[in-house]
This record gives C-alpha cells, sequence and structure tokens, in this order.
C-alpha cells in the first residue's frame, strides 16, 4: 500500500488534505474492471471531441477485454488504480524500456495513460497519480517522460 498525502488550497486559505487510500498494481484477473474505468474515462474525455462511431470503435477495439489483457501481459508495462475508500478514483499506466509507446529511451519511463474518473475531477488525485509515476521513475533510476497526448 501506498499512501501519498496532498493538500489544495480551498476558498479563502484554507487548507483540505486530499489523500486516497492506495495504489494498486493490476494484474490479469482486474482486466474487466481496468476496462470498465478505461472506457468510463476515455469517453469522458475524448467523447465531445469524436463521433459516435469513432467513440465506439476506439471502445471496442482498443479498449477491448483482449486488448487490455495482452497489455496487462506485456513485461515492462504496469497498471495501476488509485482507490479511495475502496472505490477505483482513476488509473495510471505506466512503460519501461521496449513497452514503452514511443522510444523515449532505456532511461525513461513513460507515462502513457493518466485518467482520473468523472466525479473525482479537481480533486487533487490526478496529481497523486502523476506523483506517483514520479515515485515510481524515482525508484527505478529512470527520467518520467510522457507520452504523446498525454497532457496533465
Amino acid at each position: 500500500m501506498v499512501l501519498v498525502i496532498l493538500y489544495t488550497i480551498q476558498g479563502e486559505g484554507m487548507v483540505r488534505s486530499i489523500m486516497a487510500d492506495s495504489v494498486v498494481q493490476l494484474t490479469t484477473a482486474d482486466v474487466t474492471k481496468l476496462q470498465m474505468i478505461s472506457q468510463e474515462t476515455f469517453k469522458d474525455t475524448f467523447g465531445a471531441y469524436n463521433t459516435d462511431e469513432d467513440m465506439n470503435w476506439y471502445l471496442n477495439n482498443q479498449l477491448s477485454i483482449q486488448r487490455l489483457q495482452e497489455q496487462l501481459q506485456t513485461e515492462n508495462s504496469f497498471f495501476y488504480f488509485l482507490e479511495k475508500e475502496h472505490q477505483v478514483v482513476g488509473y495510471l499506466k505506466l512503460n519501461i524500456n521496449d513497452a514503452q509507446s514511443e522510444d523515449q529511451g532505456k532511461d525513461a519511463l513513460e507515462v502513457e495513460r493518466i485518467y482520473v474518473r468523472p466525479d473525482y475531477k479537481r480533486l487533487g488525485y490526478g496529481r497523486q497519480l502523476m506523483d506517483y509515476a514520479v515515485t515510481r521513475a524515482y525508484q527505478l533510476d529512470k527520467k518520467i517522460c510522457l507520452a504523446r497526448g498525454v497532457g496533465v
């Protein structure tokens, strides 16, 4: 279990602690939940910018159980859920070495995906996920890089 404590300014200088309970590395047993969260967050993030046809194609192909299962089994590719009170609030996908979506170099940890579920946005959870990625990069003695299309 990893605990990360962040603070955010609320109103007139009030500071509120934002803390997720844990960051959990996923296994192939988590693929169904990963698909649900992935599809939900992708649709929320990109739905307004795509046709229904394009969105359905992406959800059914790139975020299918089979495709996600392959990604979960890829060596040097790691998925994590950020949980608060046993609820998944977001997820993160990190890659090193040959698993990188774009060659960032052997000394790099790539953040390929970072998503927060709609009900948990603007509460500091995206920052916690990014902080966790930075921590993993430090632990692995890697520099951190964002994949093309990743905005934080």
